[in-house]
């Protein structure tokens, strides 16, 4: 879902906008939708906070190559300072882009293109840039398939705390982690989920239940996630 929408996304004004079914499951069942039968939002609706985002960056994979776009949404002009990076699973960095880019309302645009046999085996492209709020945002692209990648252990280490009404969950990483995903079995909202860490980096974040005496079972039911551990024993 993300690559897609990524993809239309990217090729503004050709494609001005994308809708995708389904927003809800009415019954327990495994499916494509972005929250699951009782309201919680699934994996993929924090991904899609993310790929709708009125500021985008996305690398698009032609036959030889990547190319980098911009899209932005807004009403009025806007300036990111974007980094592109190629990151091998333990970490070492090759820059390929840092710059600042400005984008004109409501447009698409071309940032720079990048030949895949330029990047090296084991390597993944970090678009790294900042939102209109300020904000810190990350987006890869992988050149090959995930399953020929030969990701690391992350070595997640997670630390979980409990204030009034939701935990508050700090996940660090050892090694490169894709796609690091929350869930306990009690209904609720994740602040953020779904993201990539780094070797050395942490990110904290909290789970609200619906229901605040279900906060303790949250705690006891938590279950992290990645892109690692959806093919290999922890």
């Amino acid at each position: 879902m993300r690559m897609a929408v990524e993809y239309w996304r990217s090729l503004k004004p050709h494609c001005m906008g994308t809708l995708y079914w389904q927003l809800n499951d009415t019954w327990p069942v495994a499916s494509w939708s972005g929250l699951d039968h009782g309201g919680s939002w699934k994996a993929m609706h924090y991904m899609a906070r993310r790929f709708y985002a009125p500021v985008l960056v996305t690398a698009r994979k032609t036959k030889d190559e990547f190319v980098v776009s911009a899209v932005s949404d807004l009403v009025e002009d806007f300036a990111l300072s974007l980094e592109v990076v190629a990151v091998d699973v333990y970490g070492e960095i090759s820059m390929f882009y840092s710059g600042q880019v400005n984008l004109s309302p409501d447009t698409g645009h071309e940032i720079t293109r990048i030949k895949l046999i330029d990047i090296a085996k084991d390597r993944i492209l970090f678009l790294n840039w900042t939102d209109e709020q300020g904000r810190r945002i990350r987006n890869h692209a992988a050149p090959v398939a995930y399953k020929h990648l030969n990701l690391p252990k992350p070595g997640l280490t997670t630390r979980v705390s409990l204030d009034s009404s939701a935990l508050v969950i700090t996940i660090s990483a050892a090694n490169m982690a894709l796609y690091v995903t929350a869930e306990c079995a009690v209904a609720g909202h994740f602040s953020d989920n779904a993201f990539d860490l780094l070797g050395g980096e942490e990110v904290t974040f909290t789970f609200t239940p619906y229901t605040p005496s279900d906060i303790t079972r949250a705690k006891d039911t938590l279950l992290i996630r990645d892109l690692y551990s959806s093919s290999h024993s922890t």
